[in-house]
């Protein structure tokens, strides 16, 4: 079997390539430098012949990449968002897609954490100011607290839930949002269900748990922005086409909401912004689930659903598994 490794996040991870040698692969390792010169084309043309590739969320895999792949059995995910793959696509030529679901779930809560401390306490902005000569900077001396504040959140998945379970520490006021009301977990983590409309309107600090659909494009939007509270903030390391960013920029702007912070963005990677213009957004680039422990579990994950599937042994995680039937 030959592969082609295309994620910066698999690289480094030397048990994740043993596996794929103990299997017998042969795999092609297009390291970051390697990358750097590529073009969508080259991408493509190093696809052809390959049985697998293991990648992240460096590349678009569209129907057209999807048939250059004339040999592609198998896209191995090394992380658990899927929405640079098109999945309905790959189910038509009958390519397995994976991903490592449940790896990075503590790890991005606690990053969540970090962004909301940064963010609401005014950590990032103050740290600039007292670099650049301003022992007091302004607007610092008056940062909000949390502890008691309301937390609204889209999405109960897991993440969510630890989000809300570090919350608990900060007697917040929990509201939560999802498609099917998640009534135990109520009793159990101190949550109340609320509408979307009376979720943004009471919403000291608004975080997005869920993911990238049709349903949730676009949801942050001038319309919920100008519902919010001007002293509440906005949390977003999920996906970035959840946030209309032009109303978002406006919002920011003019004050109709205190701050944002923002891991991900509806193009990446991000190396011009208006956002940067902005001393009340805080911007990271896409680092949530990046610890060494998670980093190193998704590799191994990767390596191993792309082993069994190209073996037709079970236990894999498919996003897709019609295709075996």
């Amino acid at each position: 079997m030959n592969i082609l490794i295309a994620s910066t996040t698999f690289e480094d991870e030397p048990e994740a390539y043993q596996y794929l040698e103990d299997a017998g692969f042969s795999y092609v390792n297009a390291t970051r430098d390697i990358r750097k010169s590529w073009t969508s084309i080259d991408f493509i043309e190093n696809l052809k012949d390959k049985d697998g590739i293991i990648i992240g969320g460096e590349y678009e895999i569209t129907g057209e990449v999807l048939k250059a792949g004339n040999n592609l059995k198998v896209v191995s995910l090394n992380c658990n968002g899927y929405n640079n793959i098109d999945i309905s696509a790959a189910t038509d030529q009958g390519v397995v897609v994976c991903n490592t679901p449940g790896i990075n779930n503590t790890t991005v809560a606690d990053f969540i954490w970090g962004q909301i401390l940064s963010l609401v306490r005014q950590i990032v902005k103050a740290d600039k100011g007292i670099r650049a000569g301003q022992w007091v900077t302004e607007g610092v001396e008056k940062s909000h607290g949390i502890t008691g504040k309301t937390l609204g959140i889209i999405g109960m998945g897991s993440i969510g839930q630890e989000v809300v379970r570090r919350a608990r520490g900060f007697d917040m006021n929990i509201l939560y949002n999802v498609r099917n009301r998640k009534v135990a977990l109520e009793e159990t983590l101190g949550l109340k269900f609320a509408s979307k409309d009376e979720l943004f309107k009471k919403a000291d600090i608004l975080v997005l748990c869920c993911p990238l659909n049709e349903e949730t494009r676009n949801l942050i939007n001038q319309d919920v922005l100008k519902k919010m509270k001007p002293i509440s903030y906005l949390v977003n390391s999920m996906r970035g086409g959840i946030v209309n960013e032009d109303d978002l920029f406006q919002a920011l702007q003019e004050g109709w909401i205190a701050g944002a912070a923002l891991d991900v963005y509806q193009e990446e990677p991000l190396y011009q912004s208006k956002f940067f213009k902005l001393d009340n957004v805080v911007l990271t680039p896409h680092m949530a689930g990046l610890v060494d422990s998670s980093i190193k579990a998704a590799a191994v994950g990767a390596a191993r659903n792309l082993i069994k599937v190209l073996k037709g042994e079970k236990g894999a995680s498919i996003l897709n598994p019609q295709v075996l039937k």
